[in-house]
Parts: structure tokens; sequence; C-alpha cells
């Protein structure tokens, strides 16, 4: 997987999700596939003044062939004049390698239906920074299975995606939830993280910080 977070003005968001419609058929030469494009949900981020004030957040979460493709990607890219007008808009970009994880749905599956991101009407990232502890990840890795069917039968959350970050934070390691909007999400937290069961106690014993934003999805193409 390649993780790519943007920033972008308020002001400029419909020409971003329209030349984001145009770029992406460059990346697909490439075998890379935007299999997720999410919009930060202003609504429940911390933050003052007014949503206007704040730029807008993107979160993208491309399936590529290997992360050696990542400098053709780009340098194709470059050539490309919608991808350059593209660039002009983005304040600030951070781009992550990853690996799926042990539990990873995706990768269990064989990989890799299309994702239609408005199936699901809203997402929770959540990114653990673990200890480093073989013996406890694995532990969490194995709880992990149980706690995916446990949340869908309980609250309808499905597990998207689960990957560990092979660049920035070091044992970083990511889920990417879709969550339905009349879930009653702060009961389903803490049942997921404190509950009285195995794999919460395995959350407790190997996650030294986490952090969780939630995400809407994005149209691209003509904007919105």
């Amino acid at each position: 997987y390649c993780a790519v977070t943007l920033k972008v003005m308020a002001e400029n968001r419909q020409e971003f999700c329209r030349l984001m419609g145009e770029v992406m058929p460059v990346f697909s030469k490439y075998d890379w596939r935007l299999i997720h494009h999410l919009g930060l949900d202003k609504s429940a981020a911390s933050v003052g003044g007014s949503r206007s004030d704040h730029p807008d957040i993107f979160y993208h979460l491309w399936q590529i062939p290997s992360f050696d493709s990542l400098i053709s990607v780009m340098n194709l890219a470059a050539d490309t004049g919608a991808y350059v007008e593209l660039d002009k808009l983005v304040i600030s970009e951070v781009q992550n390698a990853a690996v799926s994880a042990y539990y990873d749905p995706a990768a269990a599956a064989g990989a890799d239906e299309d994702s239609d991101d408005h199936k699901q009407q809203r997402f929770m990232l959540e990114e653990l920074d673990m200890v480093r502890d073989p013996a406890l990840c694995n532990e969490f890795a194995v709880q992990m299975n149980t706690t995916v069917v446990a949340m869908h039968s309980k609250f309808q959350w499905k597990l998207l995606h689960a990957f560990i970050g092979s660049t920035g934070q070091t044992n970083r390691w990511v889920h990417l939830w879709g969550v339905p909007a009349d879930c009653d999400h702060d009961e389903a937290v803490r049942y997921y993280r404190t509950s009285d069961t195995p794999w919460s106690e395995a959350y407790r014993k190997t996650v030294k910080t986490w952090r969780q934003s939630w995400w809407e999805p994005v149209s691209y193409g003509g904007g919105e």
C-alpha cells in the first residue's frame, strides 16, 4: 500500500476533486489503484474557528504493485498537465509505504475487488503505535481476527484494511474501519478498546498510543 494524506485550501476543494478525476488514469498505467479516497469529517475534528478557516484534508489509500514503482509513477505524473495543476493546490502531502498486517481482510480475500466508498457511510482511521515486543504484537494480531467478527456482529463495523507502516513512524499499525452512520460510535469504541475481552486486554498491553479520525467518502471527476 501507499497511504497519502493531503491538505488543500477549502476554496480549492472542487477543483482538486476535478483534477484528481483526470489524474487517476495516469497512475493506473503502473497498476496503482486508488482503493479509498476520503475527506476528513470536520464536524468530528477538534478545530477552532469556522470550517472554512481550515484546509480540507484528504486521505488516499493506494494499492501498488511494489514500492519501486513510486519513482516511475511520479516521473510520469510530472509530465501530465492535470497533475502539475493539482500539485499547485496541495499545501502539504505525506506519503507512507505500508504492507498488509497478518489479519488484513483484503489480503486474506486474495485481493482485491474495487472498493466503493459510498457503500460505507463513515470511516474511522485508527493509527496505533505499538510496543516493540514481537510476542505481544503477534498475540494482538491473533486477537484481531476475533475482534473483526465481534465488531461486525455487534455494531456492523467492517474492517476494510489493516497495514503496518514501512516508512514514517516505526511500528505503527493502521486500521481503516467502515462504520454505519446510525451506529453509537462512542459505545462501539469503548467496547472495542476497554471491554472485558481477550482482544481488549491484548490492545491495552500492546498499544502505546492511539489516534483516531473520522472520514467521509469523496467523489472525484466532477468535484463535489
